[in-house]
């Protein structure tokens, strides 16, 4: 075992300060004005969902325009968006009015139970206007299969490896201690019935609380399995909920998770294999502790799994003596310790209560006005919610006594921070890799919508001159027969040309995929053997000069900054490889359609360009050695050369970050393969279309020349059928027409909106 570790400065949270005074009372009768009444905010990513419906409709009509494969591609695609969805976990402490939370987030806030079982490990996922829901369903229950607990047990591979190198005093040993008095607290209260129930599915066509507190609720007893509350909550490992419609116009699904920071270790277990699959995280911090140890380790573990997308929200404002005083330090002293952990990311900070939210959704009028109290209302004006009125104000005012209860609940919701939390949540939506996949079908639909209209003015063009040549005599025909055949050969050689193309530029992005992750294989290896040298020979100087104790410190920035640099070079290499490369289809593309329709829009030719790596190399800046324990550096025996001394260290090192470069090189050639992959999809797409194109050219060129030699018989006959071909033409460029340009539309709205 290596005695290097990485140790995490930890921030120093401080309590937020509460004024020594109680905050100032002011009369529940004092005149105060309402600002205007607003209309409710859109739901959140209603924007994204009005671009991803129209795209569908329009898609479904590109797709009845074009022959295979561009049709099959573009159904292709059409399943793709009908399947999107965003998925966001809320994350927060248990006990934290984590229910309430999430009640009031979905607009029902008297759906979860408020108290769930100290037992029940149950992940609750709602979902909204998903594709995938089962029919005639609104609730399933799975409960926990025979293995499952030695699953939780053993963990996963990356998610239990940073819990063992982020999460203070994680104990694998007691986790299955938990797993085993879990498993046998269920036998308790099944009794014979436990086996048969081990793995079940229940579903429910209807969902309602009582049923939920079934599954998550506690019982009266460990003994007690009567059909009621807590009867299956110790054995039930996930609740889906399904509603066709809430405060998601975007289709989504909420994760409620178990919680963390719990002295039940397998609620934090359970919570920590859910960040992967997620693509938003809410995390729920107290205002009476905000942001603890357990809250900034879940944090840490998202940063190293690349998650970014990342809301944090401040509950329990009501709690406060003086909201108006200490929310805005409260959250500058939460900004700034983010900033200070995770520079590099941009973590939006909401204040607010999810009890005045939920309060605002469900009014009671006695209830409400007993919430209103001095402090609420100072924070009221604060934000703006309510505002004094002066004596000779010729506004609106009343005595708060006075006001109505649907302005009295305006009021808390404003308070409530929940408005600021779903615009935010838009903000992360519109990030997100659904998103961008939305944003990349509809470049695409537009591109294969253009090279549709231009295949079906080419055939108009080509049907009309043929109508004008219909008087032609026979030498005529012959001399025009010859000239088709002539171009029957040039476009076979183009169709060819294009196929070559297309199969060589496969060929090197393969190539280049395999050539970079050789590179870094054998350059970063170099570099970290050179590092781990340096180091060696460092510590050996310093041991001979006394100035090595008990620590020892290697700063590693260096090999952080060349291991960056030179995974820049290695993507500068594809970039240089790629600009030079003879097969990209575009060029050729674009110069035939152009030749053969010289009015013809068409956008530039791409060049393939690699935008900067997303890559994160996960080195910290320094790590520390404790030379003094056993079976370390300081049982270097006197008898020990220097050169033994730098050698042994220079192995630890290497084998301490060794497995943070195969996560480089593994990460930098995913990166690679996905651009790669976009654009061979890319260059597929459009080129087999073209070809389509010319190959319907060719087979238009034969019947030309047939209809040349039967002119002279057919023309009475021939010249009507021209006619009515013609007039089908006409129709469908018009058809054709309009939707490449509300496609193109479609393109500049979806590419404004998602950044």
């Amino acid at each position: 075992m290596t005695n290097i570790r990485v140790l995490p400065q930890p921030i120093a949270v401080e309590e937020p300060r509460t004024p020594a005074s109680e905050p100032r009372t002011e009369l529940l009768a004092q005149p105060v004005a309402l600002l205007p009444a607003q209309a409710d905010e859109e739901p959140i990513g209603a924007a994204l969902e009005e671009i991803r419906a129209d795209l569908m409709r329009h898609g479904e009509r590109l797709a009845g325009l074009l022959a295979d494969p561009g049709a099959a591609f573009v159904r292709d695609a059409l399943r793709v968006l009908e399947h999107q969805i965003c998925r966001m976990a809320v994350i927060g402490q248990v006990k934290s009015r984590q229910s309430t939370f999430v009640g009031a987030l979905i607009q029902q806030p008297a759906l979860l139970p408020a108290e769930p079982s100290p037992w029940a490990t149950a992940v609750i996922r709602l979902h909204f206007g998903s594709a995938a829901a089962p029919s005639g369903l609104a609730a399933e229950f799975q409960l926990f299969e025979d293995d499952d607990w030695s699953r939780l047990a053993a963990g996963a591979g990356r998610i239990r490896e940073l819990t063992g190198q982020l999460v203070p005093g994680f104990e694998p040993d007691l986790l299955g201690r938990h797993l085993d008095a879990m498993r046998k607290r269920a036998e308790q209260r099944l009794g014979d019935g436990f086996e048969a129930v081990l793995g079940a599915r229940h579903t429910y066509e209807t969902v309602s609380r009582d049923t939920l507190a079934r599954y998550v609720c506690p019982g009266s007893s460990a003994a007690d399995a009567s059909d009621g509350p807590g009867q299956y909550s110790d054995l039930t490992r996930s609740a889906d909920l399904y509603f066709p419609s809430g405060p998601f116009k975007f289709p989504a699904s909420i994760i409620a998770t178990p919680g963390i920071n719990d002295p039940f270790l397998v609620r934090d277990e359970i919570t920590r294999q859910l960040l992967e699959p997620a693509d938003l995280y809410v995390v729920v911090l107290s205002a009476r502790q905000p942001l603890a140890t357990a809250e900034l380790a879940t944090l840490r573990i998202l940063r190293e799994l690349h998650r970014e997308r990342i809301l944090v929200f401040i509950d329990h404002v009501d709690e406060l003596r003086d909201p108006a005083g200490e929310v805005r330090s409260l959250v500058a002293h939460v900004r700034q310790a983010l900033v200070r952990e995770f520079p590099s990311l941009d973590i939006p900070v909401i204040a607010g209560s999810a009890r005045w939210a939920a309060q605002a959704l469900a009014p009671d009028e006695a209830g409400v006005r007993e919430t209103l109290t001095p402090a609420l209302l100072a924070y009221a004006r604060h934000k703006g919610a309510l505002r004094p009125v002066e004596v000779k104000s010729s506004g609106p005012a009343a005595p708060v006594e006075d006001l109505s209860t649907v302005q009295l609940a305006r009021t808390l919701a404003v308070c409530s921070g929940y408005p600021e939390l779903r615009r935010e949540l838009t903000g992360l939506l519109l990030r997100s890799h659904g998103a961008h996949l939305i944003r990349q079908i509809a470049a695409y639909f537009a591109e294969l919508s253009q090279v549709n209209e231009a295949n079906v003015r080419e055939e108009m063009v080509r049907l009309a001159i043929a109508s004008e040549g219909g008087a032609e005599d026979t030498a005529e025909a012959d001399r025009e027969l010859k000239q088709v055949q002539g171009e029957l050969v040039r476009i076979q050689s183009v169709a060819a040309e294009l196929e070559r193309n297309l199969a060589g530029l496969q060929k090197l992005l393969n190539e280049t995929v395999a050539e970079q992750r050789t590179r870094l294989y054998e350059g970063l290896a170099e570099i970290l053997e050179d590092y781990a040298c340096r180091e060696g020979n460092g510590l050996v100087e310093a041991l001979e000069q006394g100035r090595a104790r008990r620590h020892w410190r290697c700063e590693t920035t260096s090999l952080r900054l060349l291991v960056e640099a030179e995974l820049e070079a290695a993507r500068r290499a594809v970039q240089e490889r790629l600009a030079g490369c003879a097969f990209n289809v575009f060029p050729a593309l674009r110069e035939t359609m152009l030749r053969r329709s010289p009015g013809i829009e068409l956008p530039e030719a791409p060049v393939p360009r690699l935008g900067a790596t997303t890559v994160r190399v996960p080195i910290e800046d320094s790590i520390a050695l404790d030379l003094a324990t056993p079976g370390s550096l300081i049982g270097w025996a006197r008898s020990r050369t220097p050169a033994e001394h730098a050698s042994e260290l220079e192995r630890m090192l290497i084998e301490e970050f060794m497995p943070a470069i195969d996560e480089v090189i593994r990460l930098a050639s995913a990166e690679l393969q996905r651009e790669a992959a976009d654009l061979s999809e890319r260059s597929t797409a459009i080129s087999v279309a073209v070809i389509d194109a010319l190959r319907s050219q060719s087979e238009a060129h034969i019947a030309r020349a047939k209809v040349l030699l039967d002119a002279r018989d057919m023309r009475p006959r021939e010249e009507l059928t021209q006619a009515e071909r013609l007039h089908s033409l006409r129709e469908r460029v018009a058809v054709a027409e309009a939707l490449s340009r509300r496609l193109a539309d479609i393109n500049t709205q979806v590419g404004e909106l998602v950044s």
